[in-house]
């Protein structure tokens, strides 16, 4: 595999009604829906914050506000070979409805038992859906510090604790 660029996400935590996580269809492969959080790329210029804001409304149709941050997940390597990394917010519906597209064409809401049995059948994504939505439901994110994400010469993970609303960086 070739050596790829690294490549930074902004998803949200999206809660509707008394705790029901929203799903964007991403695609079918065999007959099944595969569903993610709704995010995407962080564009050139753009906050990680206005990523997952832009990238909720274009996905599922709602307006957000992104409050905390929830984790920052390495995600490993695409098939291309780049390295990939999601920050995930939790952020509060406050405007718009449901709007599916032709990229996204169903948005579910879901409680978190739902989500439990989504991954079991393996109809999530990327795990990493799943373990932030885990780290909403059991309160976790609340209890540790957020963690800088880098990645050191020899190309490991490292979690190093800093203040809240980091930035993604990389280590040189």
């Amino acid at each position: 595999m070739r050596e790829g660029r690294t490549k930074y996400g902004s998803f949200n935590v999206m809660l509707r009604g008394s705790g029901l996580y929203v799903l964007v269809r991403e695609y079918e492969i065999e007959g099944r829906s595969i569903y993610s959080l709704p995010g995407g790329g962080l564009r050139k210029d753009e906050t990680e914050e206005s990523c997952a804001a832009r990238e909720a409304e274009e996905e599922s149709g709602y307006v957000v506000k992104v409050e905390p941050v929830i984790g920052e997940y390495y995600q490993g390597r695409s098939r291309h070979g780049n390295r990939l990394f999601r920050k995930v917010f939790l952020s509060t519906i406050i405007a718009g409805e449901a709007r599916p597209t032709e990229r996204h064409p169903e948005i579910i809401e879901v409680p978190f038992d739902e989500l439990v049995a989504l991954r079991d059948q393996d109809q999530l994504r990327a795990n990493i859906d799943f373990d932030a939505a885990h780290d909403h439901f059991t309160g976790k994110y609340l209890e540790r510090g957020i963690g800088e994400i880098t990645i050191s010469q020899s190309q490991e993970v490292i979690i190093e604790p800093i203040p809240q609303m980091a930035l993604f960086t990389m280590a040189n």
